[in-house]
C-alpha cells in the first residue's frame, strides 16, 4: 500500500527537472500506459520546454542525445506506467 503511493506521488509529481550538476539537468514527464504518438510528442515537447525553464539564466539547453524510457509499475493499474527522461547541458551563448 505504502509503495503504490509512493509511485502515485512520483507520477504525480512530473512532469520534472532535477539539477544533477553544475550545468547538467535531467528532465522527466509521464507518458502513461499504451501511449500514442500525441502523448510521445507532447511529452518530448514537455521535456524540451522544462530544460529550457531550468537552464534560463545559464544558457541554452542542448540535450546529450538520449532519450531514456522507463516503466514504473504501479498497483491498481493494468499495466506498467511509461515514463521518459533526457539528460541537457545548459551551454552559455
Amino acid at each position: 500500500m505504502i509503495a503504490a503511493a509512493a509511485a502515485l506521488l512520483s507520477l504525480a509529481s512530473l512532469p520534472a527537472a532535477e539539477v544533477v550538476d553544475n550545468d547538467r539537468i535531467k528532465v522527466t514527464a509521464h507518458l502513461g500506459e499504451n501511449a500514442s504518438i500525441r502523448k510521445h510528442t507532447k511529452a518530448h515537447l514537455m521535456l524540451r520546454k522544462l530544460a529550457k525553464r531550468a537552464c534560463k539564466g545559464k544558457g541554452k539547453p542542448v540535450s546529450e542525445g538520449t532519450l531514456h524510457l522507463e516503466t514504473m509499475p504501479v498497483d491498481g493499474y493494468p499495466a506498467s506506467q511509461l515514463v521518459v527522461s533526457e539528460y541537457y547541458r545548459c551551454i552559455a551563448d
